[in-house]
């Protein structure tokens, strides 16, 4: 790390000038450099050397303790942040926990903004994440009295293709008896629906007084 941080164009200035001297140099030595160079040297009292790498020392906070920050290079941040976002410590949390992840162990100017970007990008977290959900009133109980007094049907997929050709699941739910079943159909027409049910379901079971589904075309009117 100490080789990339002194070929860093930010931090290199400052960490060459720490491993040469303690006190914080004149503000004149750093005019001509980067405004990372200069927010570091305004930082000058907190660093800490440690086998040429630089860290900056973070005093007990809220309950936390004392620890050191690593002063990240520009070359490596992205990988700093992926490791926060995704290592053993991350797991793809949101926002605020890889924040958190990142701020407990690194420092560098625009950092927040860093992660922020990061972790809006992040194809994963974009795949399974869908926004804040819509508030929704409160659960009510289903009655019912009797077997096959009320089905819950439903249609899954496109899933991988089985070898038999089918590509989406049809589930039946027995509200009465909790017993749920999945059948492996090769589409979602109307027809094949409708032959599932009555060849897998009515001929066991009977015929169910009611359906709840989500209105979907293939199913209504079964």
């Amino acid at each position: 790390m100490s080789k990339l941080q002194q070929h860093d164009s930010d931090i290199g200035p400052v960490l060459r000038l720490r491993i040469h001297q303690t006190n914080q140099p004149q503000p004149e030595e750093v005019l001509s450099e980067s405004e990372m160079t200069k927010v570091l040297w305004g930082h000058w009292h907190r660093f800490v050397l440690c086998d040429n790498v630089l860290y900056r020392a973070v005093d007990a906070k809220r309950g936390r303790p004392a620890t050191s920050q690593l002063i990240v290079p520009s070359s490596k941040r992205t990988e700093f942040i992926q490791e926060c976002h995704e290592g053993m410590t991350g797991g793809h949390r949101a926002f605020q926990a890889t924040l958190n992840q990142v701020q407990r162990r690194g420092f560098w100017l625009g950092w927040r903004r860093d992660v922020q970007r990061y972790c809006r990008q992040c194809v994963v977290c974009s795949s399974y994440h869908r926004g804040r959900l819509l508030r929704s009133g409160p659960l009510q109980p289903m009655i019912v009295g009797t077997t096959m007094e009320r089905c819950h049907v439903d249609i899954t997929g496109p899933h991988p293709q089985a070898s038999a050709g089918s590509k989406y699941i049809l589930t039946c739910v027995k509200a009465f008896l909790k017993l749920a079943e999945a059948f492996a159909i090769p589409n979602r027409e109307a027809n094949t629906v409708a032959r599932v049910l009555v060849d897998q379901v009515f001929c066991r079971l009977g015929t169910p007084i009611a359906f709840l589904t989500d209105n979907a075309g293939e199913l209504d009117g079964h």
